[in-house]
């Protein structure tokens, strides 16, 4: 016999059942919709009003905060250069330099010389990550 609490442990309702297609009516009488193959671990709670998008894949020991939300998806962008390209929101993070799309726009060169880049070819490759990411941003918004 497995147990389900919908609503939550405390104030929620239990159900107990052996299958999970007992549930179906549970859920749906609930307004609960789940998709094809998709699984649950033990202990998962999910809470009130929450969607999970088409395809969306959340590991294993994630934690997501009481009124989160997530509006962008972060850009890690691993390559030959010597520093992680790290996008998120509307920040970029190079190494560890962390400014605004913007600043990296302008100051893109200022800021390489400040890392001691010094290498024309490195500093291009670096300046179309920063392109693409900004594109990307824009889309996003």
């Amino acid at each position: 016999m497995k147990i389900i609490w919908l609503g939550g442990k405390r104030g929620g309702k239990r159900y107990e059942y052996s299958e999970l297609t007992e549930l179906t009516q549970v859920f749906m009488s609930a307004g609960i919709k789940v998709g094809r193959g998709v699984t649950f671990g033990d202990e998962v709670s999910i809470g009130n009003g929450v969607s999970i998008g088409h395809r969306c894949r959340i590991g294993e020991k994630v934690s997501i905060g009481y009124r989160c939300r997530i509006e962008i998806s972060p850009m890690y962008i691993a390559s030959d250069l010597p520093y992680i390209f790290n996008g998120y929101h509307d920040r970029i993070q190079i190494g560890c330099k962390d400014y605004t799309v913007n600043e990296w726009l302008e100051n893109y060169r200022d800021i390489a010389a400040s890392a001691n880049i010094t290498d024309e070819c490195v500093i291009q490759k670096y300046f179309a990550m920063i392109q693409f990411y900004n594109e990307h941003f824009k889309k996003q918004n």
